[in-house]
């Protein structure tokens, strides 16, 4: 068993170079790319989307720490190519992430044919309130930057927040998860920034059984945890109103 490490993390630096922090938020998206992402929770809220449509309502989806707002742009496309009605909101407490993802966005709508409504804004996702009116809440690969004791406060924080669904999507900490990690940023980008924190997210990463503790301490007695292809878990518990499968 690999222990859990937290190191800091460079992306974490808010001194960090905007240039190097751009050249990273470039990295991760293309490795989320290969990795396909977006397909492990665009499943399970694309049926609720579907329930949403046949009552002609858009679903509303809340994407935590969004970084480079990759996944909610590969979402908002994706549910466009559906022909399903969701809106994406990201926050992230990195005004070069916002930034970075708003033009991103306004590249594809430029460029991309049919995309969905897709919005970013700054906010501490920890300290401050999430805003209200979100159908489903998600997050993806931000919780291993968290102690124990802040998880269950977030994944509260979401259960009460969202009106159907919250999924946390994170890399699992193992070895073999460690070395195709460490392997995987060598070869798809050049940052260092991420040839650091790839393998660091892995060492501070938890297990499927520690993840899912987690969520019974945040009151989340309908959780799930499963393991995801390529070294990620998803965690997926319903929110406040509970009228939809997940």
């Amino acid at each position: 068993m690999l222990v859990r490490q937290r190191v800091a993390e460079i992306m974490d630096d808010p001194l960090l170079d905007e240039g190097l922090h751009r050249a990273a938020l470039k990295g991760l998206e293309q490795l989320n790319a290969i990795g396909n992402s977006k397909m492990i929770i665009a499943s399970k809220i694309e049926k609720v989307a579907r329930t949403f449509a046949a009552a002609e309502k858009p679903l509303r989806v809340l994407d935590l720490a969004c970084g480079a707002g990759d996944q909610a742009i590969a979402l908002s496309k994706y549910f466009a190519s559906k022909n399903l009605p969701v809106e994406i909101h990201g926050l992230d407490i990195s005004d070069t992430a916002v930034a970075y993802a708003q033009a991103r966005y306004q590249n594809c709508v430029q460029s991309c044919g049919a995309i969905g409504k897709c919005t970013f804004s700054r906010l501490d996702v920890i300290d401050d309130q999430l805003p209200n009116g979100f159908d489903v809440i998600i997050t993806s690969l931000f919780t291993h930057h968290l102690d124990p004791a802040q998880i269950i406060a977030l994944l509260a924080k979401m259960a009460a927040g969202a009106r159907h669904i919250i999924m946390v999507n994170d890399l699992e900490r193992s070895l073999t998860n460690l070395w195709g990690v460490t392997l995987a940023t060598r070869l798809v980008t050049s940052s260092p920034v991420v040839h650091h924190d790839g393998p660091a997210s892995v060492r501070a990463a938890f297990t499927a059984a520690e993840m899912l503790q987690m969520a019974l301490d945040a009151g989340l007695h309908n959780a799930s945890v499963s393991r995801q292809f390529p070294c990620r878990i998803l965690l997926t518990a319903e929110g406040k109103e509970k009228n939809v499968a997940v």
